[in-house]
Parts: structure tokens; C-alpha cells; sequence
């Protein structure tokens, strides 16, 4: 809790205090990288206090140069990389281990993916945009899929970032990837510059983070919750002899993307414990470093694929579970009519 925050500290301090009084065999470990702007009050009950500086020079040719050599990079080019990600002229810091671990070496592996090898100039670049942008460490994670997706699934899929609507006027949250038909959505528009969609269009919701863990689970179970709950129409389908019943509405699927697992061993038992849930239910995932999951409904349990290439395994199962999903329901665009006519 940092001092401009007066109710948090205060509330903070009362929780470390009843702990110390009441002697509970409990550590309280606190993590800030504004230790300077730490609450003296905080500061004075710390047992001890421990500083961990950004990697040296050392420090991350032994992070960078075990993965960039095994990727074909010589040791002039890597030293090239050590050096990019160090303190420059413009700025007096270098990244730190996690900007090298989760965000510039799984960009530089997925950029890459499927058929190309890792080029040095392309990874040198994508190491200047890392720390050219001053989007989060989300928003990076999230591009890296949207492309990923955009490039490999078949063109009638369209993925981006997106709200989601239904004719009722209710919203979702903001979904990091949606996967909506591109062929048959007979809207798609933005309002105050954000991307929506009809909630009929949509075929999957994925949230994407860094790292797997407990939290980002419930967090993903809870976005994918708010699309499921959205109200959707499926008109009958009219053709020459006259017309198809309405198409049965179908579940949308949702997913997690990551790079990394919080846990050890990645893809074991922490993650099949988090993952049910009986709202929100993620059917499918992908850890990049690990492997990739997938609700099995015929045994109700979750199928769980170590190693190999897990991003490229994961595609094509997702893919496959596109194409049984055929096309997505006809839209009544008439009940989107009110909707439309108030928000414009």
C-alpha cells in the first residue's frame, strides 16, 4: 500500500496487526516496485526488507542466451539481444527478467511459429517494440494470440478484441480474444471506439494472460459467464422449397491463453483442480510452454496434453471444434432494431 492510498494502508496495517497480536504462525509477504512510496508505518513493521534490481548484463545473457542459441541465434547475435535489452541512452533501466521471460522470448517463439525460423533481425525488433509500447504485459499477450489466430484459422473466423451484445441491449465484458463468423454477421461496429458484436455471431471467448494461475481462472470463468448469459436469437432459414427450422443455439466455447503455468508442475493437478466450474466452464486452453487442455463432455472430464508443440496442437483442436460447430444461428436483425435506434 503506497502512502496516497490512506484507507488501504490503514486497513492494511489493522490486518498485519491482528495477525501479530493474535501470533499466528502466518508471514505477510508484500511486493512493490515503488518502495519509496511505501507508507513508513508499513515500513516500520517489516521483519525484513529485500531489494531485487533488474538483471545485469551477466544476469541476462544467462536468461537470453540458453533459449536464442537453441532458436539458431549465434553468440554475436544474442550478445546483440543482451545488450538491446539492457540501459540505453534514452532510458537508464533494461528490462527486467519477466519482460525477457514472458514477454520477449514467447513473442520471438510465436512470431515465428508455424514454418518460419527465428530471424535475428526480426527478433531484435520485436525486443525494441516490447519496450517502444507502453501497453501492459496483458495487452502484449493478447496481441501475440489475435495474431496468431488471424493468420492460421480458416477465413470464414474472424478473431479481435471485442465487447459482445445481444438484442436485449446487454453487454459482456471486454473478451481479450472473440472468435465471431465472418461470413454471416450481418453487423459489426464500434462504439466509442471499441469493437462490437452480435451475440449470435459469436462462435468462442478466450481471456489471455502471461501466467496460469488461480486467479486468472476465476477471472476468465467469470468473462466467459458474461457472454453464455447474453440473450440470443435463431430465426428459421428460408430456401427455394420454403424453409429450415431454426438452428438450435449451441454453447460457446471458452478458452485461457498463456505463455506460462504459476505452477509445478504446469499442466498437473493445480490446474485440473482450478478449471471446473459449473458457470463459466473453460473448455479449452493453451499454456505455450506446457501443453493444452480440453473439457471432454462425453466423460466430463479434462483431457490434459503435455509437450509436444503445444500451440500448433491447439490450433488445430480448436479448429476442429469450429467445424462442428457448422454456422452459427440465423440473426434476428429486426430485434436488434430498439437496441440500435437507442445507441445511436
Amino acid at each position: 500500500m503506497h502512502h496516497e492510498d490512506k484507507a488501504g494502508v490503514n486497513a492494511f496495517i489493522r490486518g498485519i496487526d491482528s495477525i501479530g497480536n493474535g501470533k499466528l504462525p502466518a508471514a505477510v509477504i508484500m511486493c512493490t516496485n515503488r518502495p519509496n512510496a511505501l507508507d513508513p508505518a508499513i515500513k516500520r513493521r517489516a521483519a525484513e526488507i529485500f531489494s531485487f534490481k533488474r538483471p545485469s548484463e551477466k544476469e541476462r545473457n544467462l536468461v537470453l542466451e540458453p533459449v536464442l542459441s537453441e532458436l539458431g541465434m549465434s553468440e554475436k547475435e544474442i550478445n546483440k539481444m543482451v545488450t538491446l535489452t539492457g540501459p540505453n541512452t534514452e532510458r537508464n533501466y533494461g528490462f527486467t527478467y519477466s519482460d525477457l521471460t514472458q514477454r520477449v522470448l514467447p513473442a520471438i517463439i510465436l512470431d515465428a511459429y508455424p514454418d518460419n525460423a527465428v530471424s535475428p533481425e526480426r527478433a531484435l525488433e520485436i525486443a525494441r517494440k516490447a519496450f517502444g509500447h507502453p501497453g501492459s504485459k496483458g495487452d502484449a499477450s493478447e496481441n501475440i494470440w489475435l495474431e496468431l489466430l488471424q493468420e492460421y484459422l480458416p477465413k470464414r473466423y474472424q478473431a479481435e478484441k471485442a465487447h459482445i451484445v445481444d438484442s436485449n441491449g446487454s453487454f459482456s465484458q471486454q473478451i481479450d480474444v472473440v472468435i465471431f463468423d465472418r461470413q454471416y454477421s450481418p453487423f459489426i461496429f464500434k462504439k466509442e471506439g471499441e469493437l462490437i458484436v452480435p451475440a449470435e455471431s459469436v462462435y468462442a471467448v478466450f481471456e489471455a494472460k502471461q501466467s496460469i494461475n488461480a486467479e486468472y481462472i476465476a477471472y476468465a470463468q467469470e468473462k466467459i459467464e458474461s457472454v453464455r448469459k447474453l440473450h440470443r436469437t435463431s430465426l428459421p432459414i428460408p430456401h427455394a422449397g420454403g424453409e429450415y427450422p431454426a438452428k438450435k443455439l449451441f454453447k460457446i466455447y471458452g478458452g485461457i491463453l498463456t505463455f506460462e503455468s504459476d505452477w509445478k508442475p504446469g499442466m498437473g493437478k493445480s490446474l485440473k483442480d482450478n478449471l471446473s466450474a459449473k458457470n463459466g466452464c473453460i473448455d479449452i486452453g493453451c499454456i505455450a510452454a506446457h501443453g493444452y487442455f480440453n473439457f471432454d463432455r462425453a466423460s466430463q472430464s479434462y483431457n490434459i496434453i503435455n509437450g509436444g508443440k503445444p500451440a500448433t496442437a491447439f490450433l488445430f483442436k480448436l479448429i476442429s471444434i469450429l467445424q462442428l460447430r457448422a454456422t452459427v444461428p440465423m440473426i434476428d436483425v429486426l430485434a436488434y432494431s430498439k437496441w440500435l435506434a437507442k445507441s445511436t
